[in-house]
């Protein structure tokens, strides 16, 4: 991560913290923003080695979120042992809620 993400990621966490309203951690929203933004498939190794994080943490984000309705957990095509992590329609609006409500605090 280069300096200025680094700075803009340390700003996102404090408008989280201020703003009340976010039914999620920062992290976990960091989640929802790699699977609306990087192409897929994302599946929970390829989400913590991502995010620089132990599986079992990304897989405690993935059950929180899983139990909010921001993400759906579908078998893999290719591989039926292992899962693959998509966004669901209402994890997207947070995400987009998020990014919009950042782009108004920072303009």
């Amino acid at each position: 991560m280069d300096a200025v993400n680094c700075e803009l990621d340390l700003f996102c966490r404090a408008y989280m913290r201020a703003n009340s309203g976010m039914p999620i951690r920062h992290s976990q929203m960091l989640v929802l923003e790699i699977l609306c933004t990087m192409p897929g498939p994302h599946t929970p190794m390829m989400l913590a080695d991502c995010m620089r994080v132990s599986r079992p943490m990304i897989t405690a984000h993935l059950v929180a979120l899983a139990d909010l309705g921001y993400v759906s957990r579908v078998v893999s095509p290719d591989d039926g042992r292992s899962v693959i992590i998509l966004p669901t329609k209402k994890g997207r609006k947070l995400y987009l809620e998020y990014i919009t409500a950042n782009q108004r605090f920072l303009s």
